[in-house]
């Protein structure tokens, strides 16, 4: 007859263990080493347990093992957030540089913290500490680069009239054969050179371009090549005649629906964080302009300055043959559309509804006024009023000279309107199309859409021409009714451009097409546009 195991308590752990085991069950303590330091255990079923009785079941109770950790990588992490944030949304202010001045202080902090623990730093610290020491390489590359300021840059000459005073600057217009600029001109009237081709024709597709990858922006056309700059960073003329590529450039950056501008000499894109000027004769590189992030904002030409919001609320003005900064100013809020100019003021309107009037030789704010929305598209100027589109939704008209409003419709979204005639085209944010006087906001007539607009439309002639989806579509100016519709593969970027009998427009198939009345001597494509 086997007999039992006897059961003893360690005084070590407090665990109860059979002694025909050889460890302890509790903290494995050999027990061949004797029984010196094992009890034996008083435990029934009417006691309390053994490891609550033992004496070393008083000490403290353990905490969570990350509540033993020091605090270094929290103060590194939150360093590095503070820094990020002050570089991406704010500016070198005292706001700004205070916020950078406390991730610093965070990031020493955290590494003091580490300093003896190099388990932890090389498991933590380290990854938190190289992004700190990016976000402060960030620091020193924000205060080596030219800041926005308020008025003009020193040491750059402004032209003066005879009385002292900066001379504003005639706007630039669409010429015969050209659209140099996003929807026709400074002004962003939308009015195009045209002609379009005719109507009465079978529409084909005269050529079409692989641009190298998905096209956001409008195509512009100038010195008769049709220019377009691709998400990949790409500026490319395409011969508008032929569909042959004359030249193609690397930006160095991405753009963002940023749609090129350009004069006789140039090509003027924002990409990332510059604008870059290119050669319109062979595409090479002439100056190249530090910014904010452009966004979505093209650049307007007026005379011999460029100018381009950005996205983070800077406007700048640069020497068109130099690239030198000739002024900035700074806003609040964030700009996704492009400026307008006219008479010479700038307008921009931003996310929170706000619309500034700048001068346009020295970027001194005029005016500022409130659209009672927020702001997504771009203005339009046209007869003394500004016209602004907000996603109250509304359609807003201000006096240019003062911003007050002359009235609002409550039409709205994210394109910019048209004005041609005395007469606002605006694509509503649910589709289709509604034009409006001028003067009063009185809704001449609107036309039904099969989808929502790709961007503002643009007028030509008695045709609108706009993308709805991945179609481009032409409408007759006096009813809406709809002339003719090209589908393409991917969705429509921007707005098309209407020159010498066609219609240029980028896809985001990654195309840009040129769309016109088949060639007599057999060229163009085999697709063809649907009519009616």
């Amino acid at each position: 007859m086997t007999m039992a195991a006897r059961t003893v308590v360690c005084t070590i752990c407090g665990a109860r263990t059979g002694t025909d085991r050889p460890f302890c069950t509790g903290c494995g303590r050999p027990l061949s080493t004797g029984l010196a330091d094992l009890a034996p255990s008083g435990q029934t079923q009417f006691s309390l347990p053994d490891y609550l009785l033992h004496p070393a079941s008083n000490r403290r109770p353990s905490r969570p093992a990350f509540l033993d950790e020091p605090p270094g990588p929290g103060l590194l992490i939150s360093g590095a957030i503070a820094i990020g944030a002050a570089l991406m949304f704010s500016r070198l202010t005292a706001f700004g540089a205070g916020l950078i001045a406390i991730g610093i202080l965070l990031l020493l902090g955290g590494l003091w913290q580490r300093r003896m623990d190099r388990t932890s730093l090389e498991r933590v610290g380290w990854a938190a500490a190289f992004a700190g020491a990016l976000a402060v390489a960030g620091v020193i590359g924000q205060a080596a680069s030219p800041r926005p300021q308020n008025g003009p840059v020193a040491g750059i000459a402004l032209p003066t009239s005879a009385a002292g005073q900066p001379a504003a600057e005639a706007e630039a217009e669409p010429g015969a054969g050209s659209m140099p600029m996003e929807r026709g001109d400074a002004a962003r009237s939308g009015r195009n050179s045209g002609p379009g081709p005719d109507a009465n024709n079978r529409i084909v597709a005269r050529w079409r371009v692989y641009a190298g990858g998905e096209a956001y922006a409008s195509p512009i056309v100038a010195e008769g090549m049709a220019i377009l700059p691709t998400r990949t960073g790409e500026l490319l003329a395409i011969d508008a005649a032929t569909g042959e590529e004359r030249w193609r450039t690397d930006l160095g950056g991405y753009v963002a629906r940023s749609t090129a501008a350009a004069n006789d000499a140039a090509v003027f894109v924002a990409t990332g964080y510059s604008v870059v000027a290119v050669s319109l004769a062979d595409g090479g590189v002439l100056w190249r302009a530090p910014i904010r992030f452009a966004g979505p904002s093209a650049p307007l030409l007026d005379g011999g300055r460029v100018i381009l919001a950005t996205q983070e609320g800077s406007v700048y003005a640069f020497d068109a043959r130099s690239g030198k900064q000739v002024w900035s100013r700074h806003n609040d809020g964030l700009v996704f559309g492009a400026a307008a100019l006219s008479d010479g003021r700038v307008y921009i309107g931003n996310e929170r509804g706000q619309v500034f009037a700048l001068d346009a030789a020295g970027g001194r704010e005029i005016w500022r006024a409130d659209a009672g929305g927020e702001i997504r598209g771009g203005l339009a100027v046209s007869g003394g009023s500004l016209f602004v589109t907000t996603r109250a939704p509304s359609l807003v008209a201000l006096a240019t000279d003062t911003g007050r409003t002359r009235w609002t419709a409550p039409t709205g979204g994210d394109t910019a309107p048209s004005i041609r005639n005395g007469l606002v085209h605006h694509c509503p944010e649910e589709g289709g199309l509604v034009v409006m006087d001028s003067r009063s906001g009185r809704v001449n007539w609107r036309a039904s859409g099969n989808g929502r607009p790709s961007g503002p439309p643009v007028i030509a002639g008695d045709e609108i021409y706009l993308g709805i989806g991945n179609t481009v579509a032409a409408l007759d100016a006096g009813n809406g009714a709809m002339l003719w519709q090209y589908p393409t593969a991917g969705a429509i970027a921007g707005s098309p451009a209407v020159v010498g009998g066609m219609v240029f427009a980028a896809s985001a198939d990654g195309y840009l097409y040129a769309l016109g009345a088949p060639i007599e001597s057999g060229g163009g494509l085999e697709e063809s546009a649907q009519t009616g």
